[in-house]
């Protein structure tokens, strides 16, 4: 793309300043000034020439006083010879003010030159009329184009410091037939209508387009420290297919549409490669919807990067605290961050999460992060990547993966610590799979929701909070899982390697709930059960649970299961035993011993409790001397405790045991 940068501009300054000197010469032909002290008409005889202004003509509307010089409708019906010159500008001396009024001539006739020039304390005004400008227009005042005008122009320069700017309320404005528009130093385009077309528009530092209605139709560029702000209207650069949004400054949504090129995105930083690692892209969006074919936030490098030296300081940040965001793909790379915290964030592909590490000598010298924060609000992807220096953190919201989300850790075994992260503390964070491929997943709180597999390959799930609810496979591999306290329901149970995995109960109350596992074929190793303090004929305080009965697991299958260190049993490792009712408890290598307990109850009853073998009936006998003993019930141990309560009991002195049946 051709454009109008620095040599160009120096040229038009220096032309300016001769021209407003009082030279009364050109290279492209005679010098026509206005030359009334108070406003008029165009075809009024108020001309330097003597005569109206007409083609190779340069015409200077640049006298002293506050006027405004008019093309009306007269002009465009009566004097249509007079509306084609070689150029115009309108300046004003210090304390006075030129305006070139354009007041519904229509659109049959427009005003044609090669360049437009509006100097500082200068305007344009457009009322149901037309301009052609075949070259440049630079604005250093005020330029309002309103009620349904047509400007046509091959570049636009916005060059206003201070007040004024360009200002687009409804009409057409065609601008970049090969160059753009830019709005450079502090200056400002204000598009509250109307249709703005644009190969692309440049926003340089400390300068802002605002969007607040209409349409534009032009590829964004923001340099650092400008801003992009978009409260309502449309961005269409769907037909903008080579072309990018790049975001190296202030990228603002509260409303409206943003439609960005077919085949490129929307970058933050942009173009960073042009800059000295300074340069860092911002985007916050309160509302309305950003439809993007990627969204690319940080560092796109490699992901490990052998001996290169520190990484840039630049990065992205995209904050989502309302509205849409919908990409076929999301990229967040190193020092990128994505922090939602409400509205919905749709990913129609891949979410990628990919930070760098930086190597030196084989050993970590730096790590760049890339980050995601799901705080509030809803995110779905078709799959999602937690790869290397990656950190997933989710405080509420939704986390919707329609296939696969995965954990991948660094090629490089010393670079472990860059194993990418997921931290679910709260909300709900619900896919099809979920792979641990070495990386880290830790869950505080909220819902874990698997609806296929859970594999945990060389890693640790932590639990501390929260629930697991999976209708499909749990995978070890060469992995500890940690669960909480609580109920959970994971799904069938696979060994898949031929090494050592653990489960570590927590301390307080846990129930798991597998679903039922015999059908599954396990690899050789063992699962060690840590930290067990439950009941050996079940029904206690932790409960490891198969299915619904004594065949939810095989033989070879109990045989790779141990319990360590069991609380309550003798120190050393013991083989497991599943019961009737499906709960995997320490086979102690005998047959369960009978166990009673007594219980007074609040309406003076007595709660008997015995613990026996499941499937055994049990007599219970009752004694007032401990001599004389008499049948009182028959009792069928199916859950390998049985309960029952003693309303008759009324002798001062009343003895229990029981006695299993042959």
């Amino acid at each position: 793309m051709k454009t109008f940068f620095s040599r160009a501009g120096r040229v038009r300054y220096a032309v300016l300043a001769l021209l407003l000197a009082g030279l009364s010469f050109s290279a492209n032909g005679q010098v026509n000034s206005w030359t009334g002290s108070a406003s008029g008409n165009w075809e009024d005889a108020s001309w330097s020439l003597g005569i109206l202004p007409g083609a190779g003509q340069t015409i200077l509307i640049t006298n002293a006083n506050w006027k405004a010089v008019a093309i009306g409708t007269n002009t465009a019906l009566n004097f249509p010879q007079s509306l084609t010159v070689d150029s115009i500008t309108v300046s004003s001396p210090a304390d006075t003010s030129n305006t070139l009024l354009l007041n519904y001539a229509g659109i049959n006739n427009p005003l044609s030159a090669n360049s437009l020039t509006v100097a500082s304390n200068s305007a344009v005004m457009m009322n149901g009329s037309a301009l052609q400008v075949s070259n440049l227009i630079t604005v250093n005042g005020t330029f309002t184009e309103d009620m349904f005008s047509v400007v046509t122009n091959l570049s636009l320069d916005v060059e206003t410091i201070g007040a004024g700017g360009f200002n687009l309320n409804s009409g057409l404005l065609i601008s970049g037939f090969g160059e753009d528009i830019g709005l450079k130093f502090p200056s400002t385009f204000v598009q509250a209508g109307g249709t703005n077309h644009a190969v692309g528009v440049r926003v340089y530092p400390n300068s802002e387009y605002d969007l607040n209605g209409g349409l534009l139709d032009g590829v964004i560029i923001l340099r650092p420290q400008a801003t992009f702000r978009q409260q309502g209207g449309v961005v269409d650069n769907s037909t903008n297919s080579a072309n990018l949004t790049s975001v190296d400054g202030n990228f603002l949504q509260s409303g409206g549409m943003f439609i960005g090129p077919t085949n490129s995105g929307m970058y933050l930083p942009g173009y960073f490669f042009l800059h000295q690692g300074t340069a860092s892209g911002s985007a916050l969006q309160t509302g309305g919807t950003n439809v993007q074919n990627n969204l690319n936030l940080g560092n796109q490098t490699a992901a490990e990067n052998q001996d290169n030296g520190q990484a840039p300081p630049y990065g992205g940040t995209y904050t989502l605290s309302n509205g849409v965001v919908v990409t076929s793909g999301t990229i967040v790379a190193a020092n990128g961050t994505m922090e939602q915290a409400g509205g919905t964030h749709i990913v129609n592909g891949t979410l990628n999460l990919q930070g760098s590490l930086y190597y030196a000598f084989s050993v970590i010298n730096e790590t760049t992060p890339a980050v995601y924060r799901l705080d509030g609000g809803t995110l779905s992807a078709q799959e999602e990547l937690v790869g290397v220096a990656a950190n997933f953190s989710q405080a509420g919201g939704t986390n919707h993966v329609a296939d696969t989300i995965s954990f991948a850790q660094p090629s490089n075994p010393i670079g472990a610590s860059g194993r990418g992260q997921y931290s679910l503390n709260n909300g709900e964070l619900a896919a099809s799979n979920i792979l641990v491929l070495g990386g880290q997943l830790n869950q505080s709180g909220g819902d874990l929701v698997v609806t296929n597999q859970l594999l945990l390959q060389n890693t640790t799930f932590q639990q501390t909070g929260g629930t697991l609810k999976q209708s499909g496979l749990l995978s070890l591999l060469s992995a500890n899982w940690y669960p909480a306290s609580g109920s959970q329901q994971p799904g069938q149970l696979k060994l898949a390697d031929g090494g050592s995995d653990s489960l570590g109960l927590p301390a307080s109350a846990c129930v798991l709930q597998f679903a039922d596992s015999s059908g599954v074929a396990w690899s050789g190793g063992v699962l060690q059960i840590l930290n067990w303090s439950g009941s050996i004929y079940g029904g206690g305080n932790q409960r490891i649970i198969f299915g619904n009965g004594a065949g939810a697991l095989t033989g070879q299958q109990l045989s790779q299961i141990t319990f360590a260190n069991p609380i309550g049993l003798a120190s050393g490792n013991y083989p497991a035993r599943i019961l009737a009712t499906g709960e995997m408890v320490p086979n102690t290598g005998s047959a369960l011993p009978v166990a009673l307990s007594l219980a007074s109850q609040s309406n003076s009853s007595v709660r008997i409790v015995i613990g026996g073998q499941i499937g055994s009936n049990y007599i219970i006998q009752t004694s007032t001397d401990l001599v004389h003993w008499v049948p009182w019930t028959t009792q069928l141990d199916s859950t390998g405790t049985i309960g029952v309560n003693d309303s008759t009991a009324s002798a001062p002195t009343r003895f229990y045991r029981v006695i299993q049946m042959p």
